[in-house]
């Protein structure tokens, strides 16, 4: 699927009614954006009240910033951020596992994934492919291959492990702030309180 542009801020998130239209519009705008996020609202059980919350069509259409702290980062505070990033490294683990090697092609799919922002997780791919390319060690072509392929899934085990970790809590978290939501709507407004005190006192 081509990954080249990201959606506007002025274009209204458009629906789908099965995941082969969501991929087709991602690829007639060269997108996977779209495709992405309705998987993962497809695949996540949260209420209508909680999808109000996610925070992820914004993030990924917010500009790139010198100053800001990153996508991956961001990506990471929340359940909605943690299942895009998650899908994002299980599909370059995909594509390596599948080819056998992590190409300039790949790494650069996950930059756009990434908007431009992978910052820490990106230099570290981009190291991965300069080092094949240089092959310091003068391996034979298929030791250089594998051991390559074994450091690279070895890393994006690692961070999907890590990413699931993540996940949990926030999803943890993201619950207790749901409950506590929901027990604050029910509550009397501060009159009926002050209404009900001075009703108790007065007894």
């Amino acid at each position: 699927m081509r990954t080249s542009r990201k959606p506007s801020r002025k274009e209204p998130f458009p629906s789908f009614g099965s995941v082969a239209e969501a991929e087709a519009y991602s690829d007639h705008k060269g997108d996977a954006y779209y495709a992405i996020c309705y998987h993962l609202e497809g695949k996540l059980n949260v209420s209508r009240q909680r999808e109000q919350h996610n925070p992820l069509p914004l993030l990924l259409a917010l500009p790139p910033s010198p100053v800001s702290e990153g996508l991956v980062t961001q990506l990471e505070r929340s359940v909605w951020g943690c299942h895009y990033l998650l899908r994002c490294l299980n599909d370059l683990r995909e594509a390596v596992e599948r080819d056998g090697e992590l190409t300039e092609a790949m790494v650069n799919d996950f930059k756009k994934w990434m908007r431009q922002q992978g910052w820490d997780m990106g230099r570290k791919l981009d190291q991965f492919h300069a080092w094949r390319v240089a092959n310091p060690e003068q391996l034979q072509p298929e030791s250089l291959r594998a051991r390559h392929r074994d450091e690279v899934l070895k890393y994006l085990d690692r961070k999907i492990r890590d990413g699931e970790f993540l996940k949990g809590l926030r999803a943890e978290r993201e619950e207790a702030e749901e409950q506590a939501r929901q027990a604050a709507a029910v509550l009397p407004s501060e009159a009926t309180l002050d209404k009900i005190l001075r009703y108790e006192t007065a007894l």
